[in-house]
């Protein structure tokens, strides 16, 4: 059964304003983001770790997309290492048939839409689309900066960007888009 889109957005808002920098937010952030993790380990993560990936990644928790269920620190020394929170969804959504890859693009294809994670390069990031029409972009992203935690990407929060085609390739804002989760074929 596809995940409903409106699902998907109402998740996302719900993590839009969430940092680790303000005290008073700071259990809702790493509770949202490490569910697994013990209280210690999540603190000593959440405190300098991008959460872009991790944003993406309990809102598809929220909408009942399966995930790992192992800390997110031990997973990384596990046997079967974990993938970093935006290599697992791409491959995940591969696996699904879900994966829409950008990298050659003409003007001809369907943008993403409302629901869908987009995952651009320089560095690499994904967002969550929560509304739009055709090439404005309004998302709810993790990885933003938190004033309040010397400017580190540990802060959610909403952005607004515009789609360009242009050369065979397309860009959200100045960064090249690599390919996007459909949530409509996401199971």
């Amino acid at each position: 059964m596809p995940i409903d889109r409106d699902e998907t957005v109402l998740a996302a808002l719900a993590l839009e304003g969430l940092a680790f920098g303000p005290v008073a937010h700071r259990d809702d952030y790493v509770t949202a983001l490490y569910p697994y993790d013990s209280r210690g380990s999540a603190l000593s993560q959440a405190r300098g770790q991008s959460s872009c990936g991790l944003t993406c990644e309990a809102i598809l928790r929220a909408v009942g997309v399966d995930e790992p269920d192992q800390p997110y620190e031990r997973s990384w020394h596990a046997p079967i290492q974990r993938l970093p929170a935006v290599v697992w969804q791409r491959e995940r959504a591969k696996r699904c048939g879900a994966w829409v890859d950008a990298t050659h693009w003409t003007a001809d294809r369907q943008l993403p839409i409302v629901g869908d994670m987009v995952e651009i390069d320089g560095p690499s990031h994904v967002l969550t689309i929560i509304d739009g029409e055709r090439f404005e972009c309004v998302s709810i992203d993790g990885g933003q900066t938190d004033a309040q935690n010397e400017s580190r990407p540990t802060a959610i929060s909403r952005r607004a960007r515009t789609f360009v085609e242009i050369g065979g390739k397309l860009l959200l804002g100045s960064r090249t888009v690599v390919g996007w989760i459909d949530l409509g074929l996401m199971r």
